[in-house]
């Protein structure tokens, strides 16, 4: 068989592998730095013509032909390869400029949500269209999302990159993000705010542990009932401004063991040292543990 038709043969079945399965797959392939290394082509190309033995001249061209068909696909492909055929263990890095959001797939039973937060202001609530939808306001390429997934877990960290500032008027109290997620997932956050003010709404998600570490900002925290026996939140703060809202129908105990701190837990009874009870706990069936830890805080824990 004629070099030139090896070449062309190779490169034409290779190409249309690649769009294959991309457009009928959905395997995101990103080969977009490829195309620096066309040098390689030549190499080959030259080997080709150097040697004489048919074998080596055969294999030289068709190296020659998947190495064109790589750089040509990279060149005209602007995807990202994060992901497997079968989806089943991937993840994703993309920049935020201003919404990104992922459609909901009922095989994704429990959540984990990670934030990470600098001066700004960060909101959540919930959503029945997607697995989650991700908005943010006078900023750019300043929030990033990283996601992993398996079989029926997904974990979706969302940062507020400091280094990458482009804001309006540079002022970073314009810095606004919300976050809307599905209601049927089960859920564990860990938010690293900082100076960020947060207003979490999570009073139509199902949540089983909220671990968060604030420095001088304000929480606003909305519980619903826990999906199973119990749920766990934890919370350091440094000079900060706590409001926790849980159901009355729940047993609530309050572990405060802030340095200094000036409470308001209406409804609870002072069980020992730092903890406190609301009147329910022993008789409820479902509950909900608050430790409170660090610094100079005004908090308040409210039965709705």
């Amino acid at each position: 068989m004629k070099s030139g038709n090896i070449f062309w043969g190779i490169l034409f079945i290779v190409l249309g592998l690649l769009y294959l399965l991309v457009s009928v797959f959905n395997v995101n392939i990103n080969l977009s730095t490829l195309y620096n290394y066309w040098p390689v082509i030549l190499i080959l190309f030259g080997l080709s013509f150097l040697t004489a033995n048919k074998i080596a001249k055969s294999a030289s061209v068709a190296g020659a032909s998947i190495f064109l068909s790589l750089v040509i696909f990279s060149f005209f492909s602007g995807n990202d390869f994060h992901c497997n055929i079968d989806d089943d263990d991937w993840s994703e890095n993309k920049e935020l400029i201003e919404s990104v959001s992922r459609g909901y797939e009922d095989k994704f039973k429990n959540m984990d949500v990670h934030i990470y937060g600098g001066a700004g202001t960060f909101s959540i609530g919930s959503t029945d269209d997607y697995l989650y939808d991700i908005n943010s306001k006078a900023a750019s390429t300043f929030f990033s999302i990283d996601t992993i997934s398996s079989s029926d877990f997904y974990q979706l960290e969302i940062k507020m990159d400091d280094n990458v500032i482009n804001l309006e008027d540079n002022k970073p109290g314009k810095r606004r993000m919300t976050l809307a997620l599905n209601k049927n997932p089960m859920y564990k956050f860990v938010c690293k705010l900082g100076a960020a003010a947060a207003d979490l709404d999570l009073r139509n998600l199902k949540v089983n542990k909220v671990n968060v570490e604030m420095g001088a900002a304000s929480l606003n925290l909305e519980l619903s009932e826990p999906p199973q026996d119990s749920s766990f939140v934890d919370i350091e703060a440094g000079a900060s401004s706590i409001e926790i809202t849980v159901p009355k129908s729940v047993g609530v105990e309050v572990g405060n063991d802030m340095k200094i701190s000036k409470n308001s837990f209406p409804g609870f009874t002072e069980v020992d040292e730092n903890k406190f009870r609301s009147e329910n706990f022993n008789l409820s069936t479902k509950k909900i543990f608050i430790n409170l830890n660090g610094a100079v805080s005004k908090i308040k824990v409210r039965r709705i």
